[in-house]
């Protein structure tokens, strides 16, 4: 060995010491990149060769010779192309490397040096070089020749171990076992397609009957074992299912079903424990796979009759599985496995159930059993199939067999309202499990309905906090051993009220709203029949509501049977629990538009949620106020027009209110109480908005008079400008959610009410605000989304102070820098473009949009200190760069979307100034260096579409053609400098993508990315109807000139050329994306991920 070799040996030891030991995070980052550096060296072949096959057991480490096995595979994977003969390394040629894995498996499954860690790790090495080694021909047949031809041996070396002859038996079922997911994806690989697809046919196509045969062969001699209780038995035999389970998706699947050694050595499996988990993934991927042989016949509406093999699997379930459930119901492992299997049979025979519903009504059956077990996550397992099966009984060609599944979804309801219930606490006394109340007074009182327009409790609301009964609150943490637990309980029972809608189809509306009113009628029978009424358990009632809120979606509207009765026992139910009045109040929240049909239960429900704010003095109170004001606010929304009597009565309950309230419920009721105006005429729209409206209004001048003197003493909590510069905006809110709610009646009219509303008294005070207090961002944001939901309400309407509105972007921009005044500007550009705005305004608006960008710009390079246009193309930016990129993203992200509003609706204006388009094109390609998804949608967005209109047809429906001369300025701007390739755009965008793609473009924004890269091809083939393809094939080879040198093989440019080689020729400039998509897939794998990643001594190295 060199003296080099022990160098690096010595480097290579010390590196893992540090990673397995608990040394700092500097010391463990060097030493990982230490060995990152080493897997990718071309020494890295000689090491691994020197310690795995070094048969002294104390000169490495298992955690060494571990990662040696990792690097090999590595380097076969990524760096085969070093072992091209002009290099010298311990392995001269495929050949002898390959000999070297096999003789590797075979030296690390003998008595000293057994690691099933270690032979996982050389597997994937071989089926790798199985792959690349395109020269071997017939891989799979050496490789059970030589696990047979050296079985013999190793029992020799093994001669007390009488199970020693079927380890490599064993050798050759873990190889098989790995190679079907190794060998199913391309991209793993720098192979071509069409080599990857040879390789794979040899490897797995063109041997799946001889693997068959193997199988069966080992299956039935491990049947013919006098004793399966053996320890080395059960692990061939979990070897053995694992192997099965990997290649049944290759076999065909009636020959599996109709092989009897194959069915009875999987249920006799079943019946070890340890065996039984692996057995059941066995059989779910044989019930996956059996769902292919079900096939309905469209012209005859009937299954295909050939199911027996289907029908004798599942009796076999039934027979044998079916007991075994029952008779472990308390064991958490047997139930969860068999609901996984029992779920995999009913999902993937769904058809078969629902035309064959008496036969496997058994199976219906053990759902249900299962859906009873206490663990949510194996009830959860079954939601799927209920959707499923509901799905396939509300279609047309099945639905005469809903019948048939009625019962057992009227089952499925009952068994999820149990499950919806909150925990009980042990102690049948504690106030966790009941309420105790400080009246014995029981709630009688009937509904009564009333036709006159006093709400009975809307002028009694609260001017103040009231005390409340401190035994009852919405907390529900002690219910829960822990905040994991309750928010899992909390989030399951959203997914049990989306099985609970399915329910509802199946069995209708009236018989599924009976359960949760039979168990509402016993709660309340008990509760008044009851002679303490001290005690009392809020669980069921609470689940009850939550059950009918979860079906409202579904009950129909004309329902008048049911649910009047439930209306009635809600009003009639203990008031002083907090969690039912809750349930409750977003009950009656979720019907109103029931209750807009039947109006007499109206006041009724009103007055309930009404009275929830008489208590709030308690933050244990927020979430009723919450969901008060949630409720309250789909009553004014749906049953608007009903309410108008009430809007006196209901403008003085908001008056009392508002300041005792969070500020979400108080936008909630704003927002209520103007969907109520909304339905007025325009008169009394005026009169009602200017009554709310005033006392908002005077409070906010009052704002801009104490900044004139800075005089903060008389306004609660606030001591300072910031802080008046939230509540300013909070103020500005609640009269963008009032004003973006009342419509015109008559967008034809001269005039409108509300615009002189705002024109004459909101925009005054507004301007002074943003000019007063616009440097503090939440006022600049809330005044600005003002005026942005009164231009889209009333557009023309505002002409008046259209050229304020201007004023105040502009100066705002320059002084404040927020993005919110370029994104303001994109919505004047679209509310300002329609037919019906004279030229004259148009020219206003273009002009100010062009400044708006020029001043971008400036604001752009100072914040960057990035040049426009940049002297040098380079597709990454430096580190200081990008971090000054990133501080503006949110900036860049406004202004592309301004652009792009500009681009639509005047884009023959937008395209023709070219200093706004260049300077746009420069700044994108040095923010497509953000990593940030908001930034880099918007710039690809806006390219997008500014390059679509290079083509024939316009991007946007209401232009009927592309003016020649637009195309031609977008072919010229992709095109120009195309005899320097680096200074040409369309080179420089396709560079910077692809480089995007490798390191910084979130995932959600490839399909833009790839949009973009067929357009910018696309658009450079035709442009100037010459003949490209050399041009842009250059751009390529360019284009890899870029990357590091060494991380990118001979081969992998070929491959990568070839194939863009092959799509321009073909004209298919969408398949170029396959091609890029697989260079750079592979390029991450191998030169940017780690290759390896670091566990304890116990789990080892995993790749």
């Amino acid at each position: 060995m060199s003296d080099s070799h022990d160098v690096h040996l010595v480097h290579l030891k010390n590196a893992l010491t540090t990673m397995y030991s608990n040394a700092d995070e500097l010391s463990k980052k060097n030493a990982f990149q230490f060995l990152e550096n080493f897997q990718k060296s071309f020494e890295a072949w000689n090491l691994v060769n020197l310690i795995l096959q070094n048969d002294n057991i104390n000169a490495y480490s298992i955690e060494t010779r571990l990662f040696a096995a990792q690097t090999l595979r590595s380097k076969i994977i990524y760096d085969l192309t070093q072992m091209a003969p002009s290099n010298a390394s311990n392995f001269e040629n495929l050949l002898q490397l390959k000999n070297f894995i096999l003789t590797s498996l075979l030296f690390y499954s003998s008595p000293n040096f057994n690691s099933k860690l270690i032979r996982t790790q050389l597997n994937l090495s071989l089926i790798n070089l199985c792959l690349q080694y395109l020269s071997w021909e017939n891989p799979i047949d050496e490789i059970i020749s030589f696990f047979s031809s050296n079985t013999q041996q190793l029992a020799n070396s093994i001669p007390n171990d009488p199970n020693s002859s079927s380890n490599n038996n064993n050798n050759l079922l873990e190889f098989l076992k790995i190679l079907p997911e190794e060998v199913s994806s391309k991209n793993k690989t720098p192979l071509t397609d069409d080599e990857f697809t040879k390789r794979s046919n040899l490897l797995i196509t063109s041997q799946t009957d001889k693997i068959f045969t193997f199988l069966i062969s080992s299956i039935n001699n491990i049947q013919s074992t006098p004793s399966l209780q053996n320890t080395a038995i059960i692990q061939n035999i979990k070897l053995l299912l694992e192997c099965l389970s990997s290649w049944i998706k290759e076999f065909p699947i009636q020959v599996i079903l109709e092989n009897n050694s194959i069915i009875s050595f999987i249920f006799n499996s079943i019946n070890i424990a340890e065996t039984f988990e692996i057995s059941i993934d066995c059989l779910c991927s044989i019930l996956n796979e059996s769902k292919d042989l079900i096939v309905y016949d469209t012209t005859t509406n009937a299954i295909n009759t050939n199911n027996q093999p289907i029908y004798s699997l599942y009796n076999s379930i039934l027979s044998q599985l079916q007991p075994l459930l029952f008779n472990n119901f308390d064991d958490y492992d047997i139930v969860n496995n068999l609901t996984r299997l029992f779920v995999e049979a009913a999902e993937s025979w769904h058809i078969l159930i629902v035309s064959d519903p008496q036969t496997f009504n058994p199976l219906i059956q053990l759902l249900l059993k299962c859906s009873t077990y206490e663990d949510l996550d194996i009830v959860k397992y079954t939601f799927y199939f209920w959707f499923l099966l509901k799905q396939t009984l509300i279609s047309q060609k099945f639905k005469n067999s809903k019948i048939y599944f009625k019962d057992s979804y009227l089952n499925l309801i009952q068994i999820i309202l149990k499950h919806l219930q909150y925990p009980n606490p042990d102690d049948d006394n504690d106030d966790d499990n009941t309420t105790t109340t400080t009246t014995n007074t029981t709630t009688s009182a009937t509904a009564t309905t009333h036709n006159n327009s006093n709400l009975s409790t809307l002028n009694n609301a609260p001017t103040s906090s009231s005390s409340k009964n401190e035994n009852n609150n919405m907390d529900t943490r002690h219910l829960f051993d822990d905040l994991e637990q309750e928010d899992k309980f909390k989030e399951f029972r959203y997914d049990m009220g989306d099985v609970l809608k399915d329910c509802v189809l199946i069995v209708g509306t009236k018989d599924a709203l009976s359960i949760p009113l039979q168990q509402l009628s016993d709660f309340l029978s008990s509760y008044n029949n009851s002679p303490n009424k001290s005690y009392y358990n809020w669980q069921p009632v609470e689940a009850s509501f939550f059950a009918l809120r979860s079906m409202a979606q579904e009950i129909h509207l004309s329902e008048n049977t049911i649910l009047p009765q439930i209306m009635q026992i809600a009003i009639n139910l203990p008031k002083e629990n907090l969690k039912i009045r809750y349930a409750i109040t977003l009950f009656f929240g979720r019907y109103t538009e029931w209750t807009s049909r039947h109006n007499e239960y109206l006041e009724l429900q009103l007055n309930y949620i009404i009275n929830n704010f008489q208590s709030q003095d308690s933050q244990n109170n927020l979430p009723l106020i919450s969901a008060s004001s949630h409720s309250l606010m789909y009553f004014c929304q749906d049953c608007s027009k009903l309410l108008i009597p009430f809007l006196p009565n209901l403008y003085q309950f908001y008056s009392n209110v508002k300041n005792n309230i969070d500020l979400s419920s108080l936008y909630e009721l704003t927002d209520g109480i103007a969907h109520i105006i909304n339905k007025q005429d325009e008169i009394e729209q005026f009169e009602n908005s200017k009554l709310f409206l005033e006392p908002i209004l005077s409070v906010l001048n009052n704002y801009n008079l104490c900044f004139q003197s800075k005089d903060f003493s008389n306004i609660s909590g606030v001591s300072n400008e910031k802080d008046l510069s939230i509540k300013i905006a909070d103020e500005i809110e609640i009269i963008s959610i009032f004003i973006s709610l009342i419509k015109p009646k008559n967008l034809t009219a001269d005039s409108n009410q509300i615009s002189n509303l705002i024109i004459q008294f909101i925009w005054p005070i507004v301007k002074d605000l943003l000019n007063n207090f616009g440097s503090y961002s939440p006022v600049s944001e809330r005044g600005l989304k003002f005026i942005k939901l009164s231009l889209q309400t009333y557009t023309t309407y505002l002409l008046p102070i259209l050229s304020d509105i201007i004023n105040i972007l502009s100066i705002g921009f320059q002084k404040y820098q927020y993005g919110c005044y370029i994104w303001l500007t994109g919505v004047v550009i679209r509310e300002f473009s329609d037919e019906y705005i004279t030229d004259d305004i148009k020219k206003i608006v273009t002009y100010f949009a062009f400044q708006q960008s020029l001043t971008f710009f400036e604001f752009f390079s100072q914040k960057t200190s990035l040049m426009i246009p940049s002297n040098n193309f380079i597709p990454t930016l430096p580190s200081d760069k990008l971090s000054a990129l990133v501080d503006i993203s949110d900036n860049i992200e406004d202004f592309y979307r301004m652009l792009d509003e500009f681009l639509t609706f005047y884009p023959f204006e937008f395209i023709r100034s070219s200093e706004v388009v260049y300077k746009s094109l420069e700044v994108a390609l040095y923010s497509l260096n953000s990593d940030k998804f908001e930034c880099g949608a918007a710039v690809l967005h806006y390219l997008v579409d500014l390059f679509s209109w290079g083509f024939e047809y316009p991007p946007i429906s209401y232009f009927d053609e592309v003016p020649n001369d637009i195309r031609q300025l977008i072919f010229d701007i992709l095109m120009s400098n195309s005899n320097n390739v680096q200074q040409n755009y369309a080179f420089k965008f396709l560079t910077r993508l692809i480089f995007g793609l490798i390191y910084n473009f979130p995932l959600d924004c490839q399909p833009d990315v790839y949009d973009l890269i067929n357009k910018l091809l696309h658009l450079s083939f035709i442009s100037n109807k010459t003949d490209n393809r050399q041009v842009i094939y250059t751009w390529f080879t360019n284009l890899l000139d870029f990357f590091p040198e060494g991380s990118v093989s001979e081969p992998e440019k070929v491959k990568l050329l070839s194939s863009i080689t092959n799509c321009l020729n073909s004209k298919d400039f969408r398949n170029v994306k396959n091609s890029i998509t697989d260079f750079i897939s592979y390029y991450i794998r191998k030169n940017v991920k780690p290759r390896t990643t670091f566990g304890n001594s116990d789990d080892g190295l995993f790749n």
